[in-house]
């Protein structure tokens, strides 16, 4: 065979791989968890981080502030206040 007949079957070969290449790299779909109450640890958690833990979760712990005052009046982590800086309790 002629190096022009090779590259052109390459070519094809090529062509005709790569939509079946391209469709194999769909995202898969996900699995629906239904929400589920959490139980709080008791092995290896000291009492003090299980009423931490055991806290609900403050109004709007999903939306940080935007703005530099936001973040001074946003209220401090549980366990951390009166804490000195760089120590956490």
């Amino acid at each position: 065979m002629s190096a022009i007949r090779i590259g052109g079957a390459l070519v094809a070969l090529l062509g005709l791989a790569a939509p079946a290449a391209m469709a194999q790299t769909a995202e898969p779909p996900g699995r629906e968890v239904p929400a589920r109450r959490l139980p709080v640890p008791t092995a290896d958690v000291s009492p003090q981080m299980q009423a931490i833990i055991g806290q609900p979760l403050r109004t709007g712990w999903n939306t940080p502030p935007t703005t530099p005052e936001g973040w001074r009046a946003a209220p401090e982590p549980a366990g951390h206040a009166g804490a000195p800086a760089g120590e956490h309790a």
